[in-house]
């Protein structure tokens, strides 16, 4: 074939353009860009929180990374596609001999990506584990998530060695320049949607019973809800991107049609991220915000005392009995409402040291409990 004929037959009445067609390039790489920023921020803030205050990294932590490389592999072909070919244009807009680094570079954004489920799916999993159950035990949620986690990490790895010897010889499935030939590209893009859908699907389902049933104040109530809308996105966008594949195989126009499915896998990896840090990171917020405010107040007091102790005689004892007339409002209210924090911990702290005979303390049965 020509290699400077367009890569597919304009409809009647359209000119191919090949020096500046329309495209999506700004949509696409913005997405991406913001999703990889949200998807770093949050997981340095979960890296801080397990390293400054938990103090502990688990396997999860570490199986995390692997993943968040590959989402960078992968957000490096992504840009690469921009640079080049571009995303949302019409494969009559594309010269026939550039098709072939359009689809290389494609070849590299879907093995990426199915890396980036490998580890990504696997670690929230595990971080389930963690969250909801408790101590050492061993009971079918520990061996349905340990199980799960399995099978996503042996189906991705499959899907991955598939897609590298689907086609002979292996350059063929981005040069169809050359002699050869693929497996049905129907059947493989179908199955690994529906199964992608399906894990996440079950992901989202597995935690709920346990969740339910745990007795949590509404501001936890809160926080796993914030968890669990994210995840409930995944599986709308899995869900998505299903249908996206069908309308991929069904249609000719394949560049054009590629490009929904780049931006339907940023945001489900992006979700992803999301779902595996948040739970982390409230409690360790807290714990910062009353941290600054201690030193406000130890602040506000030393500068006080400071002014307090300039006088001498009746004077300074005039200063004293009338500090909170001479304070400036603003920190007159600072200092009151962090005294009556101070107060309300004393008496939680008492409260923890005394435990009432009728009121046993109650200790946190799983980590979500003493995380958000």
């Amino acid at each position: 074939m020509d290699p400077n004929a367009p890569a597919l037959d304009p409809p009647d009445g359209i000119e191919s353009n090949f020096d500046n067609p329309s495209n999506g390039n700004i949509l696409v790489v913005s997405v991406l860009s913001i999703s990889l920023a949200i998807s770093s921020l949050f997981l340095l803030a979960r890296g801080l929180a397990k390293g400054v205050y938990l103090k502990k990294f688990q396997v999860q932590d570490f199986v995390i990374v692997p993943a968040y490389i590959f989402f960078v592999a992968f957000s490096v072909y992504i840009y690469r596609i921009a640079a080049t070919t571009g995303f949302f244009v019409h494969a009559w807009d594309i010269r026939f001999g550039d098709l072939a680094e359009f689809y290389h570079n494609f070849f590299y954004v879907t093995n990426f990506y199915l890396a980036t489920m490998i580890f990504l799916k696997s670690a929230i999993l595990l971080e389930w584990i963690r969250l909801f159950v408790p101590g050492k035990t061993r009971n079918a949620f520990f061996w349905t998530c340990n199980v799960v986690a399995l099978l996503n990490a042996l189906y991705y790895t499959a899907n991955i060695i598939v897609e590298n010897v689907s086609c002979t010889p292996k350059a063929y499935w981005w040069d169809k320049s050359l002699t050869g030939h693929c497996l049905n590209g129907t059947v493989l893009a179908l199955t690994s949607a529906t199964v992608n859908l399906a894990f996440d699907i079950i992901i989202l389902i597995l935690p709920q019973r346990v969740i339910w049933s745990l007795n949590m104040s509404t501001l936890r109530r809160f926080g796993v809800s914030i968890v669990f809308v994210i995840g409930l996105l995944a599986v709308i966008l899995a869900a998505i991107r299903l249908s996206s594949s069908v309308t991929y195989i069904r249609e000719a126009d394949y560049t054009y049609n590629l490009a929904p499915q780049a931006l339907l896998q940023t945001a489900e990896m992006t979700a992803g991220i999301l779902v595996f840090t948040i739970p982390t990171i409230p409690k360790p917020f807290a714990h910062l915000m009353r941290r600054a405010g201690s030193s406000v107040e130890k602040l506000v007091t030393s500068r006080h005392t400071q002014n307090s102790g300039d006088g001498s005689g009746h004077f300074s004892s005039r200063k004293k009995s009338h500090a909170s007339f001479e304070q400036p409002i603003e920190e007159q209210g600072l200092v009151m409402k962090l005294g009556r924090l101070k107060s309300r911990e004393s008496k939680d702290s008492l409260a923890i040291s005394h435990p009432s005979k009728h009121h046993p303390t109650k200790h946190p049965t799983t980590q979500l409990d003493s995380i958000l």
